[in-house]
């Protein structure tokens, strides 16, 4: 839904197509990923019927949203299906720079972590107002939580074919400047970095910038643009 407002934002020469995960909106039936390999596999059922059409096309994802849509572009490009001109990774490190977090979000009890939510900001302290909303949202974040800091790191580094840009909030103290910089190593191309006033969730607040930065790094072409 975050994501739904930038539709009048891009224009007409970008097509946005918001991918939902397993478990919330309308496939809040299906059962939650057990690791970063399974939502990998789902996402690239979803995007590799529509990337074969030959039209240009981008990825856009933040925080475990931007790992997810690492791991497909290099699953794509293992299948050797049409690889996208561009991927812009939001509000997360270079995939083998190991994270200097000391937290387990997804080994807190409800309370400690409902607190450090309220912490990293994005989430109004009103949602907690609502017994329901949490307990249906809660075992969502915390899976989220869970696949992310168990995901291995990757080791190898396989550059993109892709160019890539890069965004993150100035007041992220989880992510180092050598997380942030790192992301450079994994492109053949052109790799740009953009800092945001804010945290962790900068994206809320930054809609028109971010989508002015994905309009100046994208030609006039028309593009169907992927959001993890």
């Amino acid at each position: 839904m975050i994501y739904k407002k930038w539709e009048g934002l891009l224009g007409d020469t970008i097509e946005l197509i918001p991918i939902e995960l397993a478990g919330r909106g309308k496939r809040s039936n299906d059962p939650l990923y057990q690791d970063v390999p399974e939502a990998v596999q789902d996402i690239f059922s979803v995007v590799s019927p529509k990337i074969l059409d030959g039209k240009p096309y981008a990825f856009f994802g933040h925080s475990m949203g931007a790992m997810l849509a690492y791991e497909v572009i290099q699953k794509i490009r293992a299948n050797y299906l049409p690889e996208p001109q561009h991927a812009f990774f939001s509000g997360r490190g270079a995939p083998h720079v190991k994270s200097n977090r000391e937290k387990l979000y997804h080994e807190m009890e409800d309370d400690e972590f409902k607190r450090e939510i309220m912490n990293l900001g994005g989430t109004p302290k009103e949602f907690f107002d609502y017994p329901e909303l949490v307990d249906y949202l809660l075992p969502i974040l915390k899976n989220d939580f869970k696949i992310s800091e168990i995901a291995e790191k990757r080791q190898e580094i396989k550059p993109l074919n892709s160019e890539i840009t890069v965004l993150v909030g100035k007041e992220e103290d989880e992510l180092e400047a050598a997380s942030v910089h790192g992301w450079m190593q994994h492109s053949k191309k052109m790799c740009t970095v953009h800092y945001f006033n804010g945290g962790h969730f900068f994206i809320n607040d930054e809609a028109e910038t971010i989508t002015k930065i994905i309009k100046s790094h994208l030609s006039t072409e028309r593009f169907v643009h992927r959001v993890l």
